[in-house]
């Protein structure tokens, strides 16, 4: 078995955690594939310091007494960054000492970081200084943070410039790279896996009965724009029986959301569930004519994924990684960003034609069967060969 180290600030604290499933879902499939794979993350209130799940053995170092660790796993921590630098300097010390323990006892032949800031950073120089082949996964978070933070770039471009494989999710973000002029091996795009287990087509009893339905499943934060989707339901033209809108997460933006609802006289039309486990989303996708993703500049788009495994097509903002996903007319549709009269247009068509929704599935779900584990840990594991070759 060939060695290989993950270093990572968000993994699952348990096996029904969906923080960094997605990550999971890949590293997972690379044991029967030939690699041994430790994966260092930041330790969490309640979870082990170490632990093997599904063969991957994790590793999470400690960066704070407890109830004091709270900048991960809580989708903040950039910002928490910003605003306390000291404390986040604490943590990348922490971060870069257990990188250093862990490559002096597991002595890999390839460290793979995901997101430049902080995994990337807290393991590039050791990778370097050790001679140890590095690749780098770009999410999208950590790009967006370098548009408001120019001043960061001379550090992320020494990132990069140690990064012998640049792995971005989509091709927006692959242009991203390019455009900032970060450096490293040219860029190879390798999406994140979606859950082909959880995700899956309607069985007989479970297909679009009853009101037409849309789901929106994301973080609740401004760049999510799921203010959009709730306008848009009160510009829908063809409402007996009302459609209903499933927002599907959690976040700070969750109040306001509530409230902005209850002031479009939507009442139970828009339905919030809070978090919800990737079966139990599954399940509403199924029923929903399609997953809506209205967020501006969305590194890849993995509900769209989602949505497609189940058979649902997705409607999404012509914007960043969503364009990947969506072909217009063929997988899904795409209206402008921050258009909500647009969007309403869109989930119009599919109120007045369940069969063009369930055609756009049909074909969005071909699409989306090699995002699935098996065939991105085949394409991952040819990049790990590439760096591993004399």
């Amino acid at each position: 078995m060939i060695p290989l180290l993950w270093v990572t600030q968000v993994y699952p604290r348990h096996e029904s955690d969906v923080l960094g499933r997605f990550l999971h879902l890949l590293a997972r499939e690379l044991p029967a594939r030939g690699y041994s794979v430790c994966v260092v993350a930041p330790g969490a209130d309640g979870a082990p310091d170490e632990e093997t799940l599904d063969g991957v053995r994790i590793v999470r170092f400690p960066y704070a007494r407890p109830g004091r660790q709270t900048l991960a796993y809580t989708g903040r921590m950039h910002r928490e960054a910003m605003r306390n630098p000291w404390r986040f300097a604490s943590f990348l010390r922490s971060f870069r000492h257990a990188v250093g323990g862990a490559l002096a006892g597991e002595t890999p032949r390839i460290v793979h970081a995901h997101w430049w800031v902080p995994a990337g950073l807290a393991a590039s120089g050791e990778t370097a200084r050790r001679q140890i082949p590095f690749a780098l996964s770009l999410h999208g978070t950590d790009l967006r943070l370098l548009a408001k933070l120019p001043l960061a770039r001379p550090l992320a471009r020494r990132v990069f410039r140690r990064a012998r494989a640049v792995l971005p999710v989509s091709t927006a973000l692959r242009d991203e790279i390019g455009r900032l002029r970060l450096g490293g091996g040219p860029p190879d795009v390798l999406p994140m896996p979606a859950d082909a287990d959880a995700f899956r087509p309607a069985t007989d009893d479970e297909g679009r009965n009853g009101p037409a339905s849309f789901v929106v499943a994301a973080r609740l934060t401004p760049q999510k724009r799921v203010e959009v989707a709730i306008r848009a339901m009160t510009m829908l033209t063809r409402a007996d029986p009302a459609p209903v809108l499933h927002v599907a997460g959690d976040g700070p933006e969750r109040a306001s959301l509530e409230s902005l609802a209850r002031s479009c006289g939507l009442g139970e039309r828009v339905v919030f569930h809070g978090m919800l486990a990737p079966t139990e989303l599954a399940r509403i996708f199924r029923r929903a004519r399609a997953v809506v993703v209205p967020s501006v500049g969305e590194g890849y788009g993995l509900t769209l994924v989602e949505g497609a495994l189940c058979g649902t097509p997705g409607v999404g903002a012509r914007s960043g990684g969503v364009t990947d996903l969506i072909e217009p007319g063929v997988t899904g549709l795409l209206f402008e960003p921050n258009d909500a009269e647009g969007l309403a247009g869109e989930l119009d068509r599919l109120v007045a034609d369940s069969e063009l929704a369930r055609e756009l599935g049909r074909r969005a779900r071909v699409r989306a069967l090699p995002g699935t584990p098996g065939p991105l840990a085949d394409r991952l594991t040819a990049v790990y060969e590439r760096l591993t070759r004399p």
